[in-house]
């Protein structure tokens, strides 16, 4: 009997777990050329607060994941390009999916 119980008990402990994926968030981005859509490669995306700093891949993406809830303001700087700032808001077990778009410094 006290077997049963006891599995009993750790059923309903296990059911109650909770787990800290629900409790943050995402950034998932895109970098693009604001005249052409074209994805920018490898733009510093720098995220405040926190002071993370990612690259954009090829095809222009980032992700910051296991935010917190609250703002965040993302600072994009590339190469030949004006610098970029944009504000998001991470909810909590959501993913925020934003673009950035950079103009190129005319020559």
């Amino acid at each position: 009997m006290s077997t049963l119980l006891l599995c009993i008990l750790l059923f309903v402990i296990s059911g109650c777990k909770t787990y800290d994926y629900d409790y943050y968030g995402t950034i998932s981005g895109t970098v693009l050329d604001y005249t052409d859509n074209s994805p920018i490669e490898n733009a510093t995306i720098l995220m405040m607060p926190g002071s993370q700093t990612v690259q954009s891949g090829p095809d222009g993406n980032f992700i910051y994941d296991g935010l917190e809830e609250g703002q965040y303001t993302l600072s994009v700087q590339r190469s030949g390009y004006q610098s970029e700032r944009k504000t998001v808001e991470v909810i909590s077990g959501e993913t925020v999916t934003t673009s950035i778009y950079l103009k190129q410094i005319p020559e």
